[in-house]
């Protein structure tokens, strides 16, 4: 029953012809119905009965094969199996039995259409030499047992051989013979090579990709020999392509001096986009602007205020810019946009701080016009007007509203400022005209004789005014009587005075009719009166004794007119 097992009887219908190049090797006439058990467990436990069959075939001497499939005829005696593995082993020959391994692999989906028939396919070529060598194939599983179809008419050539090599049969632990193993008449499997004769074009376009969205990908296959044929699955025939779209890409090399070809896909996927939408946009000054990108779970966010948030705030004028990055795909996209920040410009009139002169208004006002106001005290009632006119001293406050709804708000500081009162002083200057100053330094003056300096030299008599500005803006305004200037010399010429220069004294002859009329003022050469005396006697002693040395002017105010006469005390 068990030799049974090993070897089955089993209908079947005609193997699949698989896409390969040229057929190398042959051995599939006359096929049978019976197949040899060659099948690998997947369970350690059950690996004691896998089994494993060879049957030889040779290169000849001097040619090259590369074998990109290989076709296996079978059955299974159940179920087939749902995406099998399939074991492919080439041996080397060791004196007509298996020697070392030549290549080896274990393929995914060896019998993609669950007929029975194993075909495995190679992305990779085997390449080999002539000589002798034994093929095994055998199904990865542990449910379904895999039969190798045998041929029915034995060739003095063909050798199949057999093993189970853990002993979990008791039988053939290593390679031999049908008949000495499951005493069936010995034959060989059924089997063939497909590839080419020389060496198929080395070709190699890379994993699949995942591209980022418009992104250009070059495909290439790596090889400019003369010789090779390229045709591509968008029809190009260069060595390479670029590539911005999703697909599966393929492309066919033909060597043209062996007439091997080598077939290579790769899938080229393009990653979704990430989808950052920013808008030109604006803001008040001070009101933060926030800009967002939509959420992605994958991705990384980077914006140029440094924030890794999906939300970022500004403030200022100029661009915004957001670069995310998926970190699956690694694909990035950038955006910006502009942000205006809106600036009411508000500056005050007169300005942050005003000067309130005693007695006076002020008028606070802005220097731009706006579409609401609102202005207040710390007691008084809002004010919604461009200005107000105020006469008391203190804070005020003022919140405007632009055309674009900006708002802004600044406030004044009002002081109450004392006006100045300015005292004229006067003096002779060396030409014994007047000088007439303040005894205080102010900003401005303007003199009633039109004059604007801070010294004022007058030379006729009269009243004159002056009215000064301080640094706060405030005016004063004084007045000064001037009389000791321009004196006729006859009127000065009918009085006789002497000793001059004086000393202690000096004694006055007037005029018969100035008696009781004239009324005399002492001047010093700063214009202070320093004496004062009426006109009492014709001959009139005026004590100077105490008086300080120095140039003097004696001022009659008589009934002839002002006489003006220069005394000298030393």
């Amino acid at each position: 029953m068990r030799k049974t097992l090993l070897y089955l009887f089993f209908a079947f219908g005609s193997f699949a012809t698989i896409s390969a190049q040229s057929l190398l090797y042959d051995q599939t006439a006359n096929v049978g119905t019976s197949g040899i058990l060659c099948r690998a467990h997947t369970d350690v436990a059950s690996q004691i009965y896998d089994t494993e069959g060879v049957d030889d075939f040779t290169i000849p001497t001097g040619a090259t094969w590369s074998i990109d499939s290989i076709v296996a005829p079978g059955f299974y005696n159940v179920v087939a199996p749902n995406a099998s593995k399939t074991i492919v082993t080439i041996y080397n020959d060791n004196s007509g039995l298996p020697g070392t391994v030549a290549w080896a692999d274990t393929l995914n989906d060896g019998d993609p259409d669950n007929d029975g028939t194993l075909e495995p396919h190679f992305i990779d070529p085997i390449v080999l030499t002539g000589g002798t060598y034994w093929l095994s194939v055998k199904l990865y599983t542990s449910t379904t047992p895999w039969y190798w179809n045998r041929i029915t008419a034995q060739v003095s050539n063909y050798q199949f051989l057999w093993q189970n090599p853990n002993g979990g049969y008791a039988v053939c632990t290593s390679w031999a013979g049908l008949n000495p193993c499951l005493a069936i008449a010995d034959s060989s499997v059924a089997f063939q090579i497909y590839g080419c004769e020389g060496i198929k074009p080395s070709v190699d376009l890379g994993p699949d990709t995942t591209l980022c969205q418009n992104v250009t990908y070059t495909l290439a296959t790596g090889s400019s020999n003369a010789n090779f044929q390229h045709l591509w699955s968008n029809n190009a025939v260069t060595t390479s392509i670029q590539v911005s779209q999703a697909g599966v890409y393929t492309v066919t090399v033909l060597d043209l001096s062996s007439n091997c070809t080598t077939i290579k896909s790769v899938d080229i996927d393009v990653s979704n986009p990430i989808i950052n939408s920013l808008a030109d946009d604006t803001t008040c000054l001070g009101v933060p602007k926030v800009f967002a990108v939509a959420p992605c779970n994958t991705c990384s966010v980077l914006w140029s205020s440094g924030s890794t948030n999906n939300l970022s705030a500004f403030s200022t004028d100029g661009y915004v810019s957001v670069v995310s990055t998926d970190a699956i795909s690694g694909c990035t996209e950038s955006d910006s946009a502009y942000l205006t920040v809106i600036d009411p410009g508000l500056v005050l009139l007169p300005g942050n701080v005003a000067d309130l002169c005693a007695g006076s208004e002020i008028t606070l006002s802005t220097t731009l016009n706006y579409e609401n106001y609102l202005w207040w005290d710390m007691q008084n009632p809002a004010l919604f007007t461009d200005s107000i006119t105020i006469d008391q001293d203190g804070y005020y406050f003022v919140t405007v509203t632009d055309a674009n709804g900006c708002e802004a708000e600044d406030s004044v500081l009002v002081i109450l400022r004392p006006n100045p009162t300015p005292i004229i002083n006067s003096q002779f200057d060396n030409s014994w005209n007047i000088r007439l100053t303040t005894q205080d330094a102010y900003n401005s003056y303007e003199w009633s004789n039109g004059e604007t300096n801070a010294i004022n030299t007058v030379t006729t008599n009269g009243l004159y005014r002056v009215t000064v500005t301080n640094e706060f803006g405030c005016e004063g305004t004084a007045f000064v009587s001037v009389y000791t200037i321009g004196v006729s010399e006859e009127i000065a010429n009918q009085l006789k005075l002497y000793p001059n220069p004086a000393t202690d004294y000096f004694q006055i002859e007037w005029p018969s009719g100035w008696l009781q009329n004239a009324q005399s003022t002492l001047y010093n050469i700063e214009g202070k009166i320093v004496m004062q005396f009426s006109v009492t006697q014709q001959n009139q002693r005026i004590d100077v004794a105490n008086l300080p040395k120095g140039t003097y002017i004696l001022a009659t105010d008589s009934p002839d007119g002002l006489a003006k006469t220069t005394i000298i005390i030393q």
